[in-house]
Formats: C-alpha cells, sequence, structure tokens
C-alpha cells in the first residue's frame, strides 16, 4: 500500500508582439514546484523560459504578384523545457508486506524499504531550438510543413549502480546528459477533389539521432549485450554491443571471442565495465520513422489506410 501527497504549484506569464501581421515574437517563463523531487534547496524548484518568433513571408509586398504559393512562413523557438522524469524516490519508499512463516497464524505484517531517499532528485532538463517552415501550393491543394530541432539534455534521470550500502544496489538518479538532433517532414496534397469523389494523402517522414554526452554510471558488458541496449557515453541512447566473435577451437569447435581484456577467450565476464572491445551494432531506437495515410470519399462513404515504417536500427 502506498500513501502520498502530491503537491505541485506553477507560475507563468507570456508577453506577445506582432507587426503588421508579418512578424510575431512571443515570450514565455515559468516558475515550477513539486515535492515529487528533492529535499535539497535546489531540486524541487525550476524556472524555465521560452522565446518563439515567426515571419509571414507570404504577407510580404515581393510574394504578392504571384499565385504559385499561397501561404509561406519561417518560424523558431529557443528555450528551457524540463519534465520530472520516471523516477518516484525523491523521498524514502516503503511497502508493506507480510513475513514468510510455515503457518499462516503465525505471519507478521512487515514494511520493507523499496528506495532509500534521493534528496537531490531534480528535474530532467535541455535546451531546445526549433525552426520551421510551412507553406501551402496550388491553391492550397499542397502543404509542406518542414521542422528541424536541437536538443541538449542534462540531468536525464535513471538506474545507477551504488556501493549497495542500505541493501540498495541500483538507483534511480540524474545520471546522464545527452545531445539529439531531428529532422521532420509532413507533405499533404488532394489528389482528387471532385463533388462525389475526394482522394487525399499525407506522407510524414522523422530522421532523429542521439548521443550521450556523458554518463555517471560505467554500464557492464551484460547490459551493454542485452537485447534492450544501455547508454554508453559517445554513442545513441539504448546503444546495442556485441561481443566479438574471433573463430572456433581448432580441438573442440567451440567459439572463441575477444573478452574484456582484449585477449580471444572462450570464457567472458559479463558482470566487466571493460567494454571498449565490445562489437558496436548500432541504436536499438529507430532513427528513422514514416507514414503513409490516405482517405478515399464516395458522397458520404470514406475509407482509408495507413502504412507505418522505420528503419536505421538494431534488433537483437
Amino acid at each position: 500500500m502506498e500513501m502520498f501527497q502530491d503537491r505541485y504549484v506553477a507560475f507563468a506569464t507570456n508577453a506577445t508582439y506582432s507587426f503588421q501581421g508579418r512578424y510575431q515574437l512571443s515570450g514565455t517563463a515559468r516558475y515550477d514546484g513539486s515535492n515529487q523531487l528533492g529535499r535539497s534547496n535546489v531540486a524541487r524548484w525550476l524556472p524555465t523560459w521560452n522565446i518563439s518568433g515567426s515571419w509571414n513571408i507570404d504577407q510580404e509586398k515581393f510574394m504578392q504578384n504571384q499565385s504559385f504559393i499561397n501561404t509561406l512562413s519561417l518560424r523558431g523557438t529557443y528555450g528551457l523545457t524540463a519534465s520530472m522524469g520516471p523516477a518516484t524516490n525523491a523521498s524514502l519508499v516503503l511497502r508493506s508486506n507480510s513475513v514468510n512463516r510455515p503457518h499462516i497464524r503465525d505471519q507478521e505484517p512487515a514494511i520493507n524499504i523499496q528506495y532509500h531517499e534521493n534528496r537531490d532528485l531534480t528535474w530532467e532538463k535541455q535546451y531546445e531550438t526549433n525552426i520551421g517552415l510551412d507553406a501551402t501550393f496550388m491553391n492550397r491543394k499542397f502543404q509542406v510543413i518542414l521542422d528541424f530541432y536541437n536538443r541538449n539534455g542534462f540531468d536525464l534521470i535513471g538506474p545507477v549502480r551504488v556501493s549497495g550500502i542500505g541493501g540498495e544496489p541500483i538507483k534511480f538518479a540524474n545520471y546522464a546528459n545527452m545531445d539529439s538532433q531531428g529532422i521532420e517532414v509532413l507533405l499533404k496534397a488532394t489528389i482528387l477533389d471532385k463533388p462525389n469523389w475526394k482522394w487525399k494523402t499525407q506522407l510524414t517522414n522523422a530522421f532523429n539521432k542521439t548521443r550521450i554526452t556523458d554518463v555517471r554510471n560505467e554500464p557492464n558488458i551484460w547490459n551493454l549485450v542485452s537485447s534492450v541496449g544501455a547508454a554508453k557515453e559517445g554513442y545513441p541512447h539504448r546503444s546495442l554491443f556485441s561481443i566479438d566473435f574471433v573463430r572456433l577451437n581448432a580441438e573442440l569447435g567451440t567459439p572463441l571471442y575477444v573478452n574484456e581484456s582484449g585477449d580471444i577467450s572462450d570464457n567472458i565476464f559479463l558482470q566487466s565495465i571493460h567494454t571498449k572491445y565490445l562489437k558496436y551494432e548500432g541504436p536499438v531506437d529507430p532513427t528513422f520513422n514514416g507514414g503513409f495515410y490516405n482517405t478515399f470519399s464516395y458522397k458520404d462513404f470514406q475509407v482509408g489506410f495507413l502504412v507505418t515504417y522505420s528503419a536505421g536500427n538494431k534488433v537483437r
């Protein structure tokens, strides 16, 4: 049984300026606090902010004497964003239990420590830059939305191996920093637009790559070769590695590998944190995602289908 009180408070302010319908500038500032984060003076409260702007290029005079482009706008944002993350161990976490006894009449209630307090647990944060372009063409039959983003995340939360004092070998804490970049492209088109027949299509593609720039928990071999991957500095989030196969033993026919010491052996110590001899395979998460959606209409009857696809990842 769990009992807790969730207290959250936020203060926000926003200002927006527009000039002649062509240029817009907006700024937002927030100050958030939550008791789901640690008790230290710098853990619970966090100021965040965002600056954004847009330029409606289609409203400029040099765009008035053409009819091919209907709307065209350029936009951008930059700011600091944050989330509380997946951890719940800002305070001591206890769970009720019953001790094991041969007979039910001898059972006694007990309280187990599930997580020790992490008083320094704080927000996951990132500085994010977004640049986008929106356009419609040919009487708005075609639409293009292009977005580029760059994110510098820090104080990311995850499991960290600790000394084990107090009976807790794994602790959730702010342990890593990560950079990510991506491009998203959305294409919409009205292929057929008759009184009774209509056909609309939409193509979405997204390219993304990540890189761990700092991690305070060196993964062991077992973590890196597991199917879900692990975070290793200098590599993508959830990277997948393999123990490098060399050859078969000439006498026994058993496989030989490069072990944690760089030697050729049939014995691997999977708990070792010496992982530089592992073979990097790639990220577990796709670096390319997309979807192709179509809708067909005849009078009041409509049917559609969606195809999704992804690539750029490795699966074990």
